[in-house]
């Protein structure tokens, strides 16, 4: 009776054929905004300074990308934090790419406390336009400076990051570079207040909303 979409891309898919409602991801922005005592026990080991990714590493992620960062900068510690679904060796090669493992999802602002740039580099493709990342909000709420590829979703929040396209790898490098070197702070009034309507309360109240004006406006069909 309704589809609800979390990305513009698939919103656009299926409104020519259901009643469909565009509902992107929410944020628990008290959790990663908080500024914990300390750094991951995880990075204890990993050299200074350290951008970062967290979340599954999948065929998503563009590792031709990060390879290309990871040789062009190698003063740098690109840090990646989650469970691996992809063939990694290429990666475990560069003496400055870390892979975690997984942390508990509440350790992660922890993590992020570590690093001076948070990245998503996901390669652009049949896939990956239909995506809404919930990590990209997290990301935000953390204060940290971030870096993406031109997703459509991530688009819709360029004003408040860096969006670069994934074959731009001196652009990558500027980005980067900018965010340890402090030339780039975020603007995080602007991002709080952006936020502020982004909670996952806020966005229940809003999918419960949905629901009961479709089941107002289907038909009940009694068996006799």
């Amino acid at each position: 009776d309704t589809v609800i979409c979390s990305s513009q891309p698939l919103y656009e898919k299926f409104q020519s054929h259901y009643p469909t409602h565009l509902l992107r991801h929410g944020v628990d922005v008290k959790l990663f905004s908080q500024i914990p005592p300390q750094e991951h026990a995880c990075l204890a080991h990993i050299p200074k300074p350290r951008v970062g990714y967290f979340g599954n590493f999948d065929k998503r992620s563009n590792q031709e990308l990060i390879l290309a960062l990871a040789k062009a900068m190698p003063y740098i510690s690109f840090v990646f934090t989650g469970p691996i679904q992809d063939n990694i060796s290429a990666l475990k090669k560069l003496p400055n790419i870390y892979f975690t493992g997984a942390v508990p999802y509440e350790e992660l602002p922890a993590v992020v406390k570590g690093w001076e740039a948070c990245l998503l580099p996901y390669h652009y493709n049949a896939l990956t336009v239909n995506i809404n990342p919930l990590k990209l909000k997290e990301y935000l709420a953390s204060g940290k400076p971030v870096v993406a590829t031109p997703l459509p979703d991530v688009q819709e929040l360029s004003e408040y990051l860096r969006v670069v396209d994934e074959r731009n790898i001196a652009g990558w490098r500027a980005a980067i570079d900018d965010a340890i070197s402090g030339q780039w702070v975020p603007d995080l009034p602007a991002v709080g207040q952006m936020l502020a309507g982004e909670s996952w309360t806020r966005k229940a109240d809003i999918f419960l909303r949905i629901c009961q004006v479709a089941c107002l406006a289907t038909p009940l069909h009694v068996g006799i």
